[in-house]
């Protein structure tokens, strides 16, 4: 029988049998879904067309949200953005049916232990140039994904596909054409002259690359405050830190792509030339596997693993590493100190003992 993928016939849900429920946003929800003919697997985006008018009250634009999301995803064929081959619907609900990309979300390669403390520089490097591919293809389509504050591109919105270990962006609700539309972002990822209500291109989205690549390295965003007020003060004053453990390459990059100056900020091109991404081979860049952990990375996991069971077991004898903390080289010990901040270990008073 022929795939469901290929057909110019649109399914119905009656076609479906739906499982388990793969996640939710502001109006929808996610599902996995097996075609009863073909057995094919797919992720089932179901909304509800009466929450959509319920909603429709104090989020008038909501009807334009769910037709640009189907506009864009109709416009767009990449290895790293996942794919919609239909959309349905029925008395109830709306469906788009879409690739269904196993494994987790990256915001899961951010996480020990349950604290988000950030991923390797390696792996790091090649999940920011399969986003750098992502975006680079949307500019070519017109397309701004602006990680808006609707439905905000983040780690939690992009899944590590366990087939080849590269990420999908998997949500596109306030992706926008930029010939007809204007843009709003979220606190965390959003650029100075979106703040400031100015027009915005792609180089709006090179800011948000800038922040998220931030977040791989260190477990957090670069303009965190304590409030949203706050956050977009730092964010039009250009006020961030970069951790001591970051590389002079990772440095450099960040703080060229968070320029608050749009046209300062670097091109795609520049971006795919810079010394952060030497070795990556962008247009292979999907035949690449993750790379291993450095000897580094491994030791820095396992002695805040050794930490955090030695402040959970106190009968337990305290991890080598704490005797010998002192004379790590420099780049170690700062990195090794802001994962265990990021655990909430480092004040911890056995930490010292």
């Amino acid at each position: 029988m022929a795939s469901v993928k290929d057909s110019k016939t649109k399914p119905s849900a009656s076609e479906f049998t739906f499982g388990r429920e793969l996640g939710q946003g502001n109006f929808s929800r996610v599902f996995l879904a097996t075609h009863n003919a073909t057995k094919e697997v797919f992720a089932v985006k179901l909304i509800e067309k009466a929450r959509i008018m319920r909603m429709k009250i104090r989020h008038p634009n909501i009807f334009n949200e769910v037709n640009m999301e189907k506009t864009v995803l109709n416009m767009l064929r990449h290895p790293n953005i996942v794919r919609m081959y239909h959309t349905f619907q029925d008395a109830a609900n709306l469906y788009f049916l879409m690739e269904y990309v196993s494994n987790g979300e990256l915001w899961d390669v951010l996480q020990l232990q349950g604290k988000q403390v950030g991923c390797t520089e390696g792996l790091a490097r090649f999940y920011a140039a399969d986003i750098v591919n992502a975006l680079e293809y949307m500019a070519s389509r017109h397309i701004v994904h602006r990680f808006a504050s609707f439905v905000d591109l983040k780690p939690e919105n992009m899944i590590v596909a366990k087939e080849d270990g590269h990420v999908r962006i998997v949500d596109f609700g306030t992706a926008k054409n930029l010939s007809d539309i204007s843009l709003n972002g979220p606190n965390f990822y959003m650029s100075p002259e979106t703040i400031d209500n100015k027009s915005v291109d792609c180089k709006s989205d090179l800011w948000s690359l800038g922040c998220i690549l931030f977040q791989l390295l260190a477990g957090e965003t670069p303009f965190h405050g304590g409030s949203a007020y706050l956050t977009f003060l730092r964010v039009k004053a250009g006020t961030f830190h970069l951790p001591a453990f970051f590389s002079d390459d990772a440095k450099d990059l960040i703080t060229q792509l968070l320029h608050p100056q749009p046209h300062a900020r670097l091109s795609f091109e520049a971006i795919k030339a810079h010394p952060f991404f030497y070795g990556v081979d962008f247009a292979h860049h999907m035949t690449a596997s993750p790379p291993e952990p450095t000897s580094e990375d491994q030791f820095v996991a396992k002695s805040a693993a050794d930490i955090a069971a030695y402040v959970a077991a106190p009968s337990t004898s305290p991890p080598q590493v704490l005797a010998t903390a002192s004379g790590l080289p420099p780049v170690t010990k700062a990195r090794l100190m802001h994962v265990l901040h990021r655990m909430q270990l480092l004040a911890h008073h056995r930490t010292y003992a």
